[in-house]
């Protein structure tokens, strides 16, 4: 009984939360390229029937997260909403250096002693990321490419000899997914995600692995919804490994957002 009380007080926070987001009618979507805050995530296990949450403490443009009560670690957002420090207790800090707005010129790694283990460098061609140079670590990509569209979409990702790796198609919005293909080294689609329902802000998602057992059955199916900004406020989770046709919920997933107080428009 106790559980089924926190879950029911979990799920109510979380309306709350989003409420701002309720009276909005579920054909309106934002032109713009806007960032939000998130103050939480919950995740309802089915297996367990066990919930966690996750709340998002903000100061400015900064958060920690707090993960059922244990630290987690520290996010650094620039005015646009994108991460440009993160400190994890265990891990060390990553940066990234951005310039026009959320491009990125420069990433490395600093570990927990302070030691730099890696730096990777960028030059951009209007939309594309090119990678010319990194140090502290073998660096056997230099020459690889990312195709990016307006709304800092990944469109596609090529190896420095200039094969495909991954491709990416989208709605003529150019911000809701249709198809998200994964190649190997021979070529061939290794696995990929199709969206075969989008109705407004709901959508339907499906992961198959041709190379595997029979490639017309999906082995992971996402049931989801988005907002006016395209943000993800919901995924429900199911699983068929065994791609049997039948589909075993895994874990939901709820997702709340502060919209009174967005971060800088980044496009157009």
């Amino acid at each position: 009984m106790k559980q089924l009380i926190s879950l029911f007080v979990l799920l109510l926070i979380i309306w709350i939360g989003c409420d701002d987001k309720t009276n909005i009618e579920k054909n309106i979507f934002a032109d713009e390229w806007i960032r939000h805050k998130i103050i939480s995530e919950a995740y309802i296990f089915t297996d367990s029937s066990s919930t966690q949450e996750i709340i998002y403490n903000w100061d400015g443009n900064s958060y920690y997260i707090d993960n059922d009560g244990d630290y987690e670690d520290s996010v650094e957002l620039n005015e646009y909403g994108l991460p440009i420090k993160t400190i994890d207790e265990m891990d060390g800090i990553r940066y990234y250096i951005r310039f026009d707005r959320w491009k990125i010129s420069e990433d490395g790694w600093i570990d927990t002693s302070g030691d730099t283990l890696e730096i990777n460098n960028y030059t951009w061609d209007d939309l594309t990321q090119i990678k010319t140079g990194c140090k502290y670590v073998n660096c056997n990509d230099i020459g690889s490419y990312i195709e990016y569209n307006a709304y800092g979409k990944e469109l596609a990702k090529y190896s420095l000899e200039g094969q495909l790796l991954t491709s990416k198609d989208y709605l003529d919005d150019s911000r809701r997914m249709l198809n998200w293909f994964i190649y190997n080294g021979d070529g061939e689609v290794a696995s990929y995600w199709n969206y075969p329902v989008w109705n407004d802000y709901d959508f339907i998602a499906l992961l198959y692995t041709p190379l595997i057992g029979d490639p017309s059955i999906p082995e992971r199916k996402i049931e989801g919804e988005i907002d006016q900004y395209y943000n993800v406020v919901e995924e429900n989770h199911f699983l068929d490994t065994q791609k049997s046709g039948y589909f075993n919920p895994n874990v939901s997933i709820l997702i709340s957002y502060d919209y009174n107080n967005s971060f800088k428009q980044i496009y157009p």
